[in-house]
C-alpha cells in the first residue's frame, strides 16, 4: 500500500502510513520492505521528487545504503533521475550506522559523484563536491577518475570546473589502460568529434608537458623496437645458415652412409610385382664401365681392349634369339646360379636379355659367359661372341 501512494504521488496517505507504522513500532520491520524491483520507499520517493514523503520517510528512519536492482542506493537514484533538491535533502541526514555513505558504488563500479560526471551534470557534481565527497575515488571497472570521466564523456565545463577548483594532481593520475586524462583526450581529438580538442587545450593549459613526455617515451619505445627487430632478423639470419649448414651435413653423410643402388635392389623391394620388375630390366642401361684388359682366350690370339658395353647390339640379338629358342637360357641361369630370378624374367617377351642384362650389371666378364656356353655346348652363340669380338678389332 505505501509504494502504491507513492507511485501515485499521493502525499496525505503516504505520509498517514508512514506515521502509523512509527506509531505501532512496524517502521523497522516494514518500512524498507523492497518491491520485485528490489526499490524501497524511500527509492520511489526520490523518483518522484516528493519532498514531503522523503522528509517523513527519513524521520520515521528509512536507510540510506539499501540498493536497488541495479546497485544504487537512493542518493545514486536522485543523481540518475536529475534531481538536485533531493540530493541536497539526502545529504542532510547526519552519518550514522545505516546512513549515508558517499563513497558507495553501484553495479557499475560508479560512486554518486562519478555517476553525476557521467552524466555530465555538474549542478549535482558542485552539490557532492561542496558535501565532502571523494575526488580520488576511481571507478571499478577502468580505474578512471573523475577528470578521465568527465574526459570520456565529452563535458567540458565539468574539466573545466575540476581543473579551477579541485585541488588535486587528477591529470597526472592514470586509469587501468595506463593513460592520464591529457593522453585520453588527445586519443579521442583525433575522432573529431564535440570539443575533444577544447579539452585538450584546456588541460595543456595545466599539464603543458603532459603530452611531450609522452611522445618522448613514444620515440624511446620506436628505437627500442627498432633495435630489438634488426636483433632479431640477425638471429633469424644466424640461425638459418646453422640449419643450411646442418643440412648439408646431414646431406653428405646420407649419401657417404647409403648403398649404391641397383636394379637388384629394386627387384627386391617389389618382388611381388613380377611384370614392372621385367620391364625396369628391359629399360636399364648399364652404365658405362671403364676400360680394361681382356683376358686371353687359348684360341683368340693376341691381347684385345674390351669395350664400354659387353655386346654390342648385333650379337645381343642373336644371342637372345638362339637362348629363347632351345630354353637355353634358363639352363645358362641355373650354371650362372641365376635361380631366383628366373619366375620374373619368364614374364619377360625375351627370357635371354633379361639375363643377359643382368649378367653384365654383376660385371662379370665375358671370358665367363664363354665358358659357361662351352659347358653347355651351345656351339651357335659362342660363334656370335667371336663374331663380336672380330668386328670389334676391326
Amino acid at each position: 500500500c505505501l509504494h502504491a501512494a507513492i507511485r501515485r504521488n499521493d502525499t496525505t496517505i503516504a505520509c498517514k502510513l508512514i506515521e502509523l507504522l512509527h506509531e505501532y513500532q512496524l517502521a523497522e520491520e516494514l518500512l524498507d520492505l523492497p518491491n520485485d524491483r528490489n526499490e524501497t520507499g524511500l527509492h520511489l520517493a526520490v523518483s518522484c521528487n516528493s519532498e514531503p514523503i522523503v522528509k517523513a520517510l527519513l524521520g520515521a528512519g528509512a536507510k540510506l545504503h539499501f540498493c536497488d536492482y541495479r546497485g544504487n542506493t537512493p542518493l545514486h537514484r536522485a543523481v540518475v533521475e536529475n534531481v538536485p533538491d533531493m540530493v541536497r535533502l539526502l545529504l542532510q541526514r547526519p552519518s550514522q550506522p545505516g546512513g549515508l555513505r558517499l563513497d558507495c558504488t553501484n553495479d557499475d563500479g560508479l560512486t554518486a559523484l562519478q555517476a553525476a560526471v557521467y552524466a555530465r551534470n555538474l549542478k549535482i557534481a558542485r552539490i557532492l563536491l561542496e558535501a565532502g565527497a571523494s575526488v580520488r575515488e576511481k571507478d571499478l571497472k577502468h580505474g578512471n577518475n573523475i577528470l578521465h570521466i568527465a574526459v570520456d564523456n565529452d563535458a567540458l565545463d565539468i574539466v573545466h570546473y575540476i581543473l579551477e577548483e579541485v585541488k588535486e594532481e587528477l591529470g597526472r593520475e592514470r586509469n587501468n589502460a595506463g593513460y592520464t586524462p591529457l593522453q585520453l583526450a588527445d586519443a579521442k581529438s583525433h575522432t573529431g568529434q564535440g570539443n575533444n580538442k577544447l579539452i585538450v587545450r584546456e588541460l595543456l593549459r595545466h599539464y603543458p608537458d603532459g603530452l611531450q613526455k609522452e611522445v618522448k617515451k613514444e620515440v624511446d619505445a620506436a628505437e627500442d623496437d627498432e633495435e630489438e627487430e634488426e636483433e632479431e632478423e640477425e638471429e633469424e639470419e644466424e640461425e638459418e645458415e646453422e640449419d643450411d649448414d646442418e643440412e648439408a651435413e646431414e646431406h653428405e653423410q646420407r649419401e657417404a652412409s647409403a648403398p649404391s643402388s641397383s636394379v637388384l635392389d629394386s627387384m627386391d623391394l617389389i618382388n611381388g610385382e613380377r611384370a614392372s620388375i621385367a620391364r625396369l630390366l628391359e629399360e636399364h642401361e648399364p652404365e658405362a664401365e671403364p676400360q680394361r684388359k681382356a683376358t686371353k682366350r687359348s684360341d683368340s690370339g693376341p691381347d684385345r681392349t674390351e669395350p664400354e658395353t659387353l655386346l654390342d647390339e648385333q650379337c645381343l640379338e642373336e644371342l637372345c634369339r638362339l637362348l629363347d629358342a632351345g630354353n637355353g637360357w634358363r639352363e645358362l641361369g641355373s650354371l650362372l646360379d641365376f635361380h631366383s630370378f628366373f619366375t620374373v624374367w619368364e614374364q619377360a617377351p625375351s627370357p635371354a636379355r633379361m639375363l643377359l642384362g643382368y649378367f653384365e650389371m654383376q660385371q662379370l666378364h665375358l671370358d665367363r659367359l664363354i665358358d659357361m656356353l662351352r659347358v653347355l655346348e651351345l656351339r651357335d652363340p659362342i660363334r656370335s661372341i667371336d663374331e663380336m669380338i672380330c668386328r670389334r678389332m676391326k
